[in-house]
Order: C-alpha cells, then structure tokens, then sequence
C-alpha cells in the first residue's frame, strides 16, 4: 500500500512540475493584474482611477462601463484572454475575449458591470487578469 502512495506523489509532484514550466516559460508570457471592484447602492458614482478598474456606484438593475486599450509591444504575436475573479466576477462582461494580438498591435476593450436588480447593496471586489501567451 505504502509503495502506490509513494508512486502516486512522485508521479503528481512530476506532473506539477512539468505543468508549472510549460505554464511558466514556454505558453504565458505576461499576466496582468487590476483590481477591481462595484458598489452596489442607491446612487450613481463615478470611479475614473487610472490604476484600477473600478466600476463605482450602480444602482441594482443598472450598469457601468470602463474601456482600457492593450498594445503588444512585442516582435511576436500574443494569443489574449481576459478573466474576473472574486464575488464581482459574475458581473463583468467583455466586450472581446479570446482575441490575437499582433505585434505593435493595440485594441481597446470594454469591460462592463451588470449589477442583477435584486444584487445586495455593499462592495463587490475582485481582480481582472490579462493573459497574454505567446504562441
């Protein structure tokens, strides 16, 4: 029994690894990392910070928009994908995803929070990563 188990770790500790270097060197590139974040109240506020994605106030029911341009300063192309995370994410839509970047290339991209009509109000954090791999 003991023999399989120790099996068992040295083929999974093998396999992370192996995962974790195609991840790390050879497909990802760069991943960028904003903060994010909504609050859901009975007013509209605006949040134009420049170094995070915030969407301020929105009413439930309601939605804000932020666009943000991404260039590939790169001499080859990047393969783009964009993802939320935390309580926000189920919020946040894209207006383009999964897109190739050539290189010298730029596109603007809108990210836009739709809060449900019975969302609680309070504070909806979350992160908003960009993946870019080279492929």
């Amino acid at each position: 029994m003991l023999k399989y188990l120790g099996l068992f770790i040295i083929i999974g500790l093998i396999t992370a690894g192996l995962t974790s270097l195609i991840y790390s060197y050879v497909i990802v590139d760069e991943v960028r990392v904003y903060k994010s974040s909504v609050i859901v109240s009975d007013f509209v506020g605006i949040d134009a910070s420049r170094d995070s994605l915030r969407f301020g106030a929105v009413t439930p029911g309601g939605t804000s928009k932020r666009n943000i341009t991404i260039s590939n300063t790169r001499t080859y192309g990047l393969r783009t994908n964009i993802m939320a995370t935390g309580n926000l994410s189920p919020m946040v839509k894209f207006s383009d995803n999964y897109f190739w970047l050539e290189p010298n290339e730029s596109r603007t991209v809108s990210l836009m929070a739709f809060v449900p009509s019975d969302a609680a109000q309070g504070t909806y954090n979350g992160t908003i990563k960009f993946y870019f791999k080279r492929v």
